[in-house]
């Protein structure tokens, strides 16, 4: 892949991981490669797309992981702040008092959140 066509928005080193893949598959497939059946460079090509497309898989697997994540946090953040407003507003404790009973001290009080 270096050299021959490097896909948008990699950088150097993962370009360099996803060749390194590829002529492993390559000398790993060696013995099924026929030159009757045409030249080694397409067969090389064949390879390097189905390399590149794993990584695009994986790629993608992960960024979704990441975001299920992330939306995950955001949800236990506000399940922590909306703890903190009924503790501040029911219970009448003070926002400091509401954050160490919740175990959260890196919640500051904040009028626009009712704290």
């Amino acid at each position: 892949m270096v050299g021959i066509e490097r896909p948008d928005g990699l950088d150097p080193q993962t370009v360099a991981d996803l060749t390194s893949e590829t002529f492993a598959e390559a000398l790993a497939s060696l013995a099924t490669f026929d030159p009757a059946k045409g030249a080694a460079r397409p067969w090389l090509y064949a390879i390097a797309r189905a390399v590149y497309a794993r990584h695009r898989e994986r790629a993608t697997r992960h960024e979704k992981a990441v975001s299920q994540l992330s939306h995950q946090v955001e949800l236990e953040e506000s399940d922590i702040e909306r703890h903190a407003i009924e503790l501040v507003d029911l219970d009448g404790l003070t926002p400091k008092e509401a954050a160490a009973s919740l175990r959260q001290p890196h919640l500051q009080p904040d009028a626009d959140r009712g704290l």
